[in-house]
């Protein structure tokens, strides 16, 4: 409905100037003839069949309105209720109608879909479960369907016919549509206010009505396009009141045939003598329940195009005076006499047929838009549950995914439930043309490893330059390998220097005496995949000590060796062989200390020495390097 909310002012008033001209041309509606050429006492059967007159069960009808179902001014109270009853009665009829109508009502308000008027819904409810009805009228406010089609007017309606449905599955819903006015009521449209003219208004309540008609699968009632109609072709007969809003007795009037001819399949034969409170000839009279036995119906209420592709629209009957117009001429455009629709972008637009005194019928063009996702490919974390739709104009969609167990999908929603990190294809498909179909990627990336730890491992050979420091972590789930990143400093840039299939990795170029911080990324074969950056990790390998010996006068061996402002203590090892049997004889949590005395020595042998700095990191002990083997032979 805001497709076409904004597009009907630019053309409308071309449309205006003919009808206007038709108008000019009609001196005294008394002495006129139908549109059609049939005088006026030559009534013809509506759009149903005929019904014989009945003086048994009555007919029921509910109208649920407001002031323009029925009105007070002055002491008199006008209503389409009172002449329908009277002329049915007038024709031997056996008709009941109740009215439920409050000013300024709008069907949220009977649909319990506002809270300050919830007594209306109840009234509604109450008649609804008192007795069976053959005919429930729905009548919105004037404004609503061109102001807040889809926000009020669509949703309210569509409960209400969904109540009706399930409390009184055997009444006819009929919408009615109300007719036009001017008497300097502002319109929103799109938000913006708009002073409209009588056909113009009357145009977007048609287009309106037209819409909700193929949604909801409900007959509207054009009562508004015969009143419009009326004025066009008898000026002379007042169809509004004082105020140029509120319909007077002859607009009420009006409208109640148009729901006789509705209900019974034929125009009314009115005679003046037998309706309350009429202020019109029985002329008169009749000129106006003739008018609701015009119709125009278009071949094709709906059309469906693809871009560049052809229809041609025609009316039942068939008629020479009238017009071709299209809503939208960037979605659709129509020859304005030949009834050639050509479909030019996706979208949708109505094509109006009318003719000079405001005869309608109308047909909704859609012009397909292929199935599209915005983006070739979308992110999604573990757990999440996301909705991607596509961008088109067609329905009824089964949706699959080709890894479920990556990502599964709701077949009928394609709402996507995320199992696991890898990748998956999204894919939906039109269930009545299978060949119409759009997919997107769906990436999952793996999260980032945690508890990351690290150690220094190996043994590296005396002097190196170079040490071993051991990275692992937990594994991310499902991941084939990671890459390995490091830096010299905690917030600095950060290097990959290596790819683990396993959860663990040993960097063997760590320089002795640099400290230097790890992180670590799952990752696939899809970029997209790849995790974050894990939580860094430091490590380091100490550069190995310069060792010094001398033997004490007490023949005890001292060591000693230079000191590395990084270490957190020193291990010594000693072995009576030069190439194995080395074992820890002391350790030193301090990295100030820089000499030991073995006391434990025996004369007569060969020892050997190797010391190793160590850094204390993360509640964990960073070997370095061991020393060059110090040897001491100690004699007699």
């Amino acid at each position: 409905m805001k497709k076409f909310v904004c597009l009907l002012f630019a053309w409308l008033l071309s449309v205006m100037g003919s009808m206007n001209a038709y108008a000019a041309h009609i001196t005294d509606s008394r002495n006129v003839s139908n549109v059609y050429g049939q005088e006026q006492a030559q009534l013809t059967p509506g759009d149903g069949e005929q019904v014989s007159p009945d003086q048994g069960t009555p007919l029921r009808v509910l109208i649920v309105g407001n002031s323009f179902s029925r009105y007070k001014t002055g002491n008199i109270t006008y209503s389409v209720e009172e002449p329908l009853e009277e002329l049915a009665k007038l024709a031997g009829h056996n008709l009941e109608v109740t009215t439920l109508a409050h000013g300024s009502s709008r069907m949220t308000y009977y649909a319990g879909m506002h809270a300050a008027h919830i007594t209306y819904y109840r009234e509604l409810m109450q008649l609804l479960g008192s007795q069976t009805w053959d005919y429930i009228i729905l009548q919105e406010h004037s404004t609503s369907p061109i102001e807040r089609f889809e926000d009020a007017t669509y949703p309210a309606l569509a409960r209400l016919i969904q109540i009706i449905t399930d409390l009184q599955p055997t009444a006819k819903p009929l919408l009615y549509m109300t007719h036009s006015f001017s008497n300097g009521t502002q319109i929103k449209i799109n938000g913006v206010s708009k002073q409209l003219t009588i056909p113009q208004m009357e145009l977007y309540l048609a287009a309106a009505y037209k819409t909700l008609e193929n949604r909801l699968g409900v007959d509207v009632v054009p009562a508004g396009m015969h009143m419009n109609r009326a004025n066009n072709l008898y000026p002379n007969i007042k169809t509004l009141g004082n105020d140029s809003k509120h319909p007077a007795y002859a607009g009420y009037y009006l409208v109640a045939c148009c729901f006789y001819r509705k209900i019974y399949g034929t125009a009314p034969v009115p005679q003046k003598a037998f309706l309350t409170n009429c202020n019109l000839t029985d002329q008169e009279l009749n000129y106006l329940a003739s008018v609701t036995g015009d119709s125009l119906t278009m071949n094709k209420q709906e059309l469906r195009l693809n871009v560049n592709k052809t229809a041609t629209l025609s009316t039942t009957p068939k008629r020479y005076d009238l017009t071709y117009k299209s809503l939208d001429t960037n979605v659709a455009t129509v020859d304005e006499k030949t009834g050639v629709v050509t479909a030019k972008a996706g979208g949708y637009t109505l094509i109006v047929a009318e003719t000079p005194d405001g005869l309608q019928a109308l047909c909704g063009v859609t012009v397909n838009i292929p199935p599209s996702f915005p983006l070739p490919y979308y992110l999604a974390g573990l757990g999440d549950t996301i909705q991607i739709l596509p961008k088109t104009n067609y329905s009824n969609w089964k949706w699959s995914s080709n890894k479920k167990s990556v990502a599964s999908v709701d077949t009928s929603t394609g709402v996507v439930t995320i199992n696991a990190s890898g990748r998956a294809i999204i894919t939906v498909t039109n269930v009545d043309n299978t060949s119409i179909k759009a997919s997107y990627t769906l990436y999952v990336p793996f999260e980032a490893p945690q508890d990351l730890k690290a150690s220094s491992t190996g043994n590296p050979r005396e002097g190196a330059s170079l040490g071993n420091i051991k990275i692992s972590w937990d594994a991310s789930g499902g991941a084939p390998s990671y890459n390995i990143y490091r830096s010299t400093s905690k917030n600095g840039t950060y290097q990959k220097i290596g790819t683990s299939s396993s959860s663990s990795y040993i960097d063997k170029t760590a320089a002795v005496n640099k400290t230097y911080y790890y992180k670590v990324e799952a990752k696939n074969s899809y970029a997209q995949c790849t995790s974050p950056l894990s939580k860094s990790i430091r490590g380091v390998i100490l550069k190995a000590p310069t060792v010094k010996t001398s033997i004490t006068k007490k023949k005890y061996i001292r060591l000693s060796w230079n000191k590395n402002t990084k270490a957190s203590g020193y291990v010594i090892y000693r072995s009576t062989k030069k190439n194995s049997g080395y074992k820890e004889i002391a350790r030193f949590k301090s990295g100030s200390k820089v000499s030991y005395i073995d006391k434990t020595v025996k004369n007569n042998k060969t020892y050997y020495y190797r010391i190793k700095a160590f850094k204390t990191l993360n509640n964990k002990n960073f070997y370095g390097v061991r020393s060059k083997k110090a040897k001491v032979n100690l004699k007699k």
